[in-house]
């Protein structure tokens, strides 16, 4: 049991440092990670487990075996990109099998959740301050490898998180709130650096989003929205004085590349009339290619898995997501506390604009916590729900 929590912790830990290879190149750090817990919690999983996820877990399961089926019956030799896609999708449905069960059996309680996962963040992004491989491609902050946007999704969900922790702390002293602003601030500003226009409106939605409905009477949330539209000035006015984001916000300028306009529309071309199942990721990547001149991910994850799989699969992949919806609408009813409402909708958001999401394994463990949150119990996490 020790061995299992030790490596769920390291586990969470290390989810920000997912583009740190170990041994060969597709063996990243947080799925070595994950295997070494797989070997030490595998005997201790009982099979009967398996009711709490069989609907979102079968959901996710067929939606696999359509993109994989569209994908093969298109089958294109030379174009690799539907290897890696499913490889990695695989291994996260066993990470949502797994973490899903470990959550709502609660190996871990959700404060030292979230609290290894917030660490994790600030450990990642210690490294812009001790200068191991960050770079500012374009003018926009990279860390290890890690794309800006997804430093942008990092930041995000650390600022709610960080949030959460500043609401339900008692006895409040003088320092707590320094280190809360310096936080929220330290964040902001990373948030900037990485001149993600995604990551800044996410920012002002999801802290709105969850200021609003923290508040219980219909009253109360009327007059939070506009204390939370003046913060949200407030944060914009700092996040806005200058740099990548300042540019890429406000100078209008657009290029092919990063037109996610014109890549959507591309994509809707070269599926043509394949509704039903998609063209699969293989005669996605030549079709593409072709069209555009290079390889591009479709930068919304909905039209992504639509191009990929067709009808059936967006509508499989909207009832694996109606599941995890539902468990936040349940922790909220529940303990009045919109963290994971917030979260999702930060997800989602980064999800319709972004590429690369759901198969990325902060998702995973997001869509894990979040739906094992329907389980909860009041009286067992009383201590670390507020």
């Amino acid at each position: 049991m020790k061995a299992k929590r030790f490596f769920l912790k390291l586990l969470i830990l290390s989810i920000p440092f997912n583009e740190l290879s170990v041994i060969l190149p597709q063996i990243r750090v947080p799925t070595f990670i994950f295997f070494l817990y797989l070997l030490v919690a595998i005997g201790s999983f009982r099979y009967s487990d398996v009711k709490y996820i069989k609907k979102p877990l079968l959901t996710i399961l067929l939606l696999y075996c359509v993109i994989a089926l569209s994908s093969y019956l298109k089958f294109v030799p030379g174009y690799n990109f539907g290897f890696s896609f499913l490889r990695q999708f695989a291994i996260y449905i066993v990470f949502f099998y797994f973490i899903s069960i470990e959550f709502i059996n609660g190996t871990l309680k959700l404060n030292e959740i979230l609290k290894f996962y917030n660490t994790g963040i600030y450990l990642f992004l210690s490294m812009v301050i001790l200068g191991i491989d960050t770079n500012f491609k374009d003018g926009r902050l990279s860390i290890l490898g890690t794309n800006a946007n997804l430093v942008g999704v990092f930041c995000v969900s650390s600022i709610l998180i960080t949030v959460y922790f500043y609401r339900v702390t008692g006895n409040k002293q003088s320092y707590h709130h320094f280190i809360f602003f310096a936080k929220i601030l330290l964040l902001l500003i990373a948030i900037a650096s990485t001149g993600s226009r995604g990551a800044f409106f996410s920012t002002l939605i999801t802290l709105g989003l969850y200021i609003v409905l923290l508040q219980k009477s219909s009253l109360k949330r009327i007059q939070y929205v506009f204390i939370a539209i003046f913060l949200g000035g407030a944060v914009s006015a700092i996040m806005l004085a200058g740099g990548p984001l300042a540019e890429r916000l406000l100078g209008g300028e657009e290029e092919l590349a990063a037109s996610r306009t014109e890549i959507w529309e591309a994509a809707l071309e070269v599926l043509g009339n394949n509704y039903f199942m998609g063209i699969g990721l293989f005669t996605y990547q030549r079709n593409i290619e072709a069209l555009m001149g290079r390889m591009f991910a479709v930068h919304n994850e909905f039209l992504a898995i639509f191009v990929y799989s067709g009808i059936v699969g967006i509508l499989l992949l909207f009832f694996f997501l109606r599941g995890v919806i539902k468990g936040a609408i349940s922790f909220y009813n529940r303990f009045k506390n919109p963290i994971f409402f917030s979260l999702l909708f930060g997800i989602l958001f980064a999800a319709s604009k972004g590429g690369g999401i759901f198969i990325s394994i902060n998702t995973w463990f997001f869509f894990s916590l979040i739906y094992a949150s329907k389980y909860f119990v009041p009286q067992k996490q009383h201590d670390n729900i507020s």
